[in-house]
C-alpha cells in the first residue's frame, strides 16, 4: 500500500476549493455528488502529486479531519490483512458505481479512519 490523501470535512465546498486552488495553488482534479457525502473534490497538488480530498458533509462546524486514504491493487487482501492486526471493519470492500474504484474503511487501533483504495 502507498499513502495517497488526506480527506476534510468542510462546511462550504466552494470556499474550500478557492482556499486550496485559488490561494495555496492546488489543482482541482475532480468533484463530483457523493454517495455517503454531498459532495466529493480530489485536490492535487502540482508540485509534489499529493492529494486532499475535500468531503461536503451538512452540520459540519469549520473544517475537521475525516480520514486517510492509502492506494492499494489488492484492496480486500489489505483490508483482511488490517483486520488481522487490530484495525476495526467499518465498511468492507465495496465497488463504487459509475467507475473503476473498489474501496473499503478500517477504524486504526489509534482510532483514525483508514481508507484502502484502489483507482483501477
Amino acid at each position: 500500500m502507498q499513502y495517497h490523501h488526506m480527506a476534510l470535512a468542510v462546511p462550504d465546498m466552494d470556499q474550500a476549493i478557492e482556499t486550496y486552488c485559488g490561494h495555496l495553488g492546488m489543482e482541482l482534479l475532480r468533484r463530483k455528488a457523493g454517495q455517503k457525502y454531498k459532495e466529493v473534490a480530489m485536490l492535487q497538488d502540482p508540485h509534489t502529486g499529493q492529494h486532499v480530498e475535500l468531503l461536503l458533509i451538512e452540520g459540519v462546524d469549520g473544517q475537521q479531519f475525516d480520514h486517510v486514504g492509502f492506494l492499494s491493487d489488492q484492496v480486500d487482501e489489505d483490508f483482511a490483512r488490517l483486520e488481522a492486526t487490530g484495525f476495526k471493519p467499518i465498511r468492507k470492500p465495496f465497488d463504487l458505481p459509475g467507475g473503476q474504484v473498489r474501496t473499503s474503511f478500517l477504524q486504526a487501533p489509534d482510532d483514525t479512519l483508514v481508507e484502502v483504495i484502489d483507482y483501477s
